[in-house]
Parts: structure tokens; sequence; C-alpha cells
């Protein structure tokens, strides 16, 4: 993949989901990996905020990451292709 410069929009979509990507596994792993998971977050190229503004130090600082419902609606047709795309698997399997 390339990228035109530091600030072109791909780099950044890309970056955008790596860094959310990050957050969140960094965060669901925390219960049972806790070192590893707080040396992923204090090795993080930048600061999360939580929801009061300040910088979470720590990953149990942090909450569990809530999903996101603009991420999880898929349009209707979309549910039809895959539901007929599994039924057709299910004949073969």
């Amino acid at each position: 993949m390339i990228f035109r410069g530091t600030t072109s929009h791909t780099r950044r979509s890309c970056q955008t989901v790596l860094a959310a990507h990050l957050l969140s596994i960094a965060r669901v792993i925390a219960p049972i990996l806790p070192h590893l998971a707080e040396d992923v977050w204090q090795n993080l190229p930048f600061q999360f905020t939580v929801q009061d503004g300040s910088a979470a130090k720590f990953v149990f600082e942090s909450k569990w990451p809530a999903p996101n419902e603009k991420w999880l609606a898929f349009p209707i047709e979309e549910i039809d292709f895959w539901a007929k795309i599994l039924e057709v698997i299910s004949h073969f399997t």
C-alpha cells in the first residue's frame, strides 16, 4: 500500500483503525494478561483519554471497550446476502 505523505487521508484512516483495534485488544486482554496489556499501554505513541478528559496512565484506568453501534449496523441487503451464502455452504458441509 502506498501512502502519499504523512498526512494523506488513506494513511490517517489506516492509523485510526489500527489504533482503535490496539486499544480494544489491550483493554480486553488486561484481565487475563495484565503485564502484557500494561506493557502495550505504556508504549502507545499517543495518550488515551477517558470520558472525563483525563489521560489514562494505566490500562486499568480505562473502561471495557463498548461496541460502536454504527459499526455493527448492517444494511438488510447484506444480511440477506450472507444468509443465502451460509445456506449454500450448509448444503456442502
